[in-house]
């Protein structure tokens, strides 16, 4: 890996936003893949394919010889009583929605940062990629209680609005704890009715309300577009802490759990990994990119499974044993 590209995660609870703006110049030259192929960043062995930049329809015409069969606009052909083809120009700035959903249950971190931090670290990151790329970036910041939507712009001016909003609410840490039995859905909800067709969406949070509603929307929004779910977690909620009794606090309540107990510890465990087994089974069901991230890795590495190969200076063997690492300690 080019480590003078890396920029190391040094915030522990809150963001500094002019570490995320730093990101602006280490994305020079990487670029999103048209195709998301990797068995080991999906849920599942399906394959996701990106539209990538498509094409805008602009006019129809009368048909002329050497023109595509499979543009006729059957539509126009059959009130004119004349064949028209359909013409389209080039879509140069596709849209690109960054979404974070800052449930409460990301406010936590027992290693190196809380998860809100380090998605707020690949939010930047992928801001910053579609800035670069010429595509309009917009977005959307969720939790609990409060929700704000930056529609898609060209250029740094947008990115930044963004990055802002992000920071705002990364470093908003909840004084008290919801159940936010529907936050996955709502902001599901959210994007669908606010984002046009063919846009690429990338979502990040740890998905705990996943239910039935959310594969619903799931469907529909990756029916005109193209849907990634970067799921984050922490080393904790995937392994329980060494025998003992601990206490945990959210800030006013605290509770005591005992992982001497092998009854308690698999109760522990099944958490996180019923939860992951739901979000997995809904996204291979709909053809969902579904990418794990655990806290621990750097950004810069662990979105190397979107980007293409070329033009990035970092190693993909490397990049996809940090991911895969990640994944296998499921």
């Amino acid at each position: 890996m080019n480590q003078s590209r890396e920029i190391r995660i040094d915030d522990k609870t809150t963001v500094s936003q002019s570490r995320l703006i730093e990101y602006f110049s280490q994305t020079r030259g990487l670029v999103f893949r048209k195709s998301i192929r990797s068995r080991s960043v999906l849920a599942g062995s399906h394959a996701s394919r990106f539209r990538g930049r498509g094409m805008d329809f602009a006019e129809s015409r009368v048909y002329q010889p050497g023109d595509d069969v499979n543009r006729i606009d059957w539509r126009v052909t059959a009130r004119t009583g004349e064949t028209h083809s359909k013409i389209f120009i080039e879509e140069r700035e596709r849209p690109v929605i960054v979404a974070c959903e800052f449930s409460d249950s990301m406010y936590f971190g027992s290693r190196r940062c809380f998860k809100s931090v380090f998605a707020s670290h690949i939010a930047a990151v992928l801001t910053w990629i579609a800035v670069h790329q010429g595509d309009r970036v917009g977005g959307l910041v969720t939790r609990s209680d409060h929700t704000i939507g930056i529609k898609p712009g060209s250029g740094k001016r947008s990115a930044l609005k963004l990055i802002g909003q992000i920071v705002r609410f990364a470093n908003a840490i909840p004084e008290s704890y919801s159940s936010e039995q529907n936050q996955l859905s709502e902001t599901l909800e959210r994007i669908a009715a606010t984002t046009h067709p063919g846009s690429m969406i990338v979502l990040i949070g740890d998905f705990y309300s996943v239910d039935d509603q959310s594969e619903m929307l799931m469907h529909k929004l990756q029916q005109h577009n193209d849907l990634v779910l970067i799921e984050v977690s922490d080393a904790l909620e995937l392994e329980p802490p060494d025998p003992g009794r601990y206490a945990i606090t959210d800030g006013q309540d605290s509770i005591a759990i005992d992982t001497r107990s092998q009854q308690q510890r698999t109760q522990y465990q099944n958490i996180y990994r019923n939860k992951l087994q739901v979000l997995q089974d809904i996204c291979q069901k709909q053809a969902v990119a579904l990418l794990h991230m655990s806290t621990s890795s750097e950004p810069l590495a662990a979105i190397q499974p979107l980007l293409t190969t070329s033009g990035s200076g970092h190693s993909q063997a490397l990049a996809d044993s940090e991911i895969n690492a990640a994944i296998n300690t499921r």
